[in-house]
């Protein structure tokens, strides 16, 4: 998949098409750049000229000749900044480890949006939770999952987790412009269906299943907060990237997540048959 590419910044400013379009293309031209970032939109060159000097002031973009490129300080500091990202989650590495004979309950902390979806996404990836149940994973979430810090890493275990599990089914309890997105990808990645916006009475957190497993999310009213206004105010990528690495939200805040995994066959099946009850075609794909 292609996460940076132009068709996926449907939402996006101009200043922000032109980031990404020189991260796959450059050096370019002013023609070049008002010719690729204006297509099918009713955008003047002058207009075009100013986002580019705008942001050749701030120093992301450097002119090579009489065109245009991303400059090497800005990508630098994207690189350092995926660097630390990676390397703290390395730190967390076996921490959340669990193995496929597991009995009883497991229970985790997290304190950081991102880490937690990382290691849900590893969960399905391995199916350590399927024990003898279907090899099916589906959940009712706030919000469609997505780590909000920029690691190319978590989109490589975003493909592999699809391309191991066999249907993936999710109903949605908001509707935002990121959620919207989102779906967009999971649904490209292979997910079998996504419904936004779905009243689902008496939940409070997440529930996913996984065959004979079940993952239960609760989340501190500030992470409810803090998540709810992220995917409010963005609608791709790179305004996850701007939030977290301009505004600081994501480092401020005070992220509390708890879960709770236990294996139960048969509650497992039931809570898993409920869900896919809004997914009609779910009948015939599932045996």
């Amino acid at each position: 998949m292609d996460f940076l590419s132009l068709s996926n910044l449907e939402n996006s400013s101009t200043r922000e098409k032109v980031i990404v379009l020189l991260s796959n293309e450059w050096p370019l031209s002013a023609k070049q750049i008002y010719s690729k970032v204006s297509k099918g939109e009713n955008l003047s060159y002058q207009a075009i000229h100013k986002v580019l000097k705008n942001l050749e002031a701030s120093g992301t973009i450097v002119m090579v000749g009489k065109n245009y490129k991303l400059s090497d300080s800005w990508v630098s500091g994207l690189k350092k900044f995926s660097e630390e990202i990676h390397q703290r989650y390395s730190k967390t590495q076996g921490k959340y480890e669990i193995k496929p004979d597991f009995t009883g309950k497991i229970t985790m902390h997290f304190d950081d949006y991102s880490n937690f979806i990382v290691v849900i996404a590893g969960l399905f990836e391995k199916k350590v939770l399927v024990g003898n149940g279907p090899n099916v994973g589906v959940g009712v979430i706030r919000h469609v999952l997505w780590p909000l810090r920029f690691s190319f890493s978590d989109f490589e275990l975003f493909i592999r987790m699809t391309k191991n599990v066999s249907r993936m089914y999710a109903l949605v309890l908001n509707d935002t412009p990121l959620d919207r997105w989102i779906k967009q990808q999971w649904i490209s990645g292979g997910f079998s269906a996504v419904k936004l916006g779905v009243s689902f009475e008496g939940l409070d957190g997440d529930v996913m299943i996984h065959g004979d497993g079940i993952i239960q999310v609760n989340y501190s009213k500030e992470t409810k907060a803090v998540v709810d206004g992220v995917y409010a105010r963005n609608s791709n990528l790179l305004g996850i990237f701007k939030e977290y690495f301009y505004k600081q939200a994501l480092k401020k805040s005070k992220t509390s997540i708890d879960v709770t995994i236990t294996k139960n066959p048969e509650l497992a099946a039931l809570m898993r048959n409920q869900i896919l009850s809004h997914f009609p075609e779910s009948k015939k794909a599932i045996k």
